[in-house]
């Protein structure tokens, strides 16, 4: 968030508020957003393994990408996968 403060000439407090009335969301909310579809496009077009596709995504852990896909699908990500190809 400092670095787009600073970008933007705004105090990251007030950037933040900013970007949270404009977007809806927390920047970490909406970088989370970003790796889950990041996540889903991997895994309906590629074959690389769930744990590769967790890393490329951006989740610092496997349990992290878990939570988050399976909250946002409503299903595991092995299970996207299986459903949607």
């Amino acid at each position: 968030m400092a670095d787009i403060a600073a970008a933007v000439h705004l105090t990251p407090s007030h950037a933040m508020t900013v970007f949270r009335r404009t977007v809806g969301v927390t920047l970490g909310q909406y970088v989370t957003m970003c790796r889950v579809a990041e996540a889903q496009r991997l895994l309906l077009t590629t074959s690389l393994r769930v744990t590769e596709i967790a890393e490329a995504a951006g989740f610092g852990s496997l349990s992290s990408f878990y939570e988050h896909v399976s909250e946002a699908c409503g299903m595991t990500p092995r299970e996207y996968r299986r459903q949607r190809r």
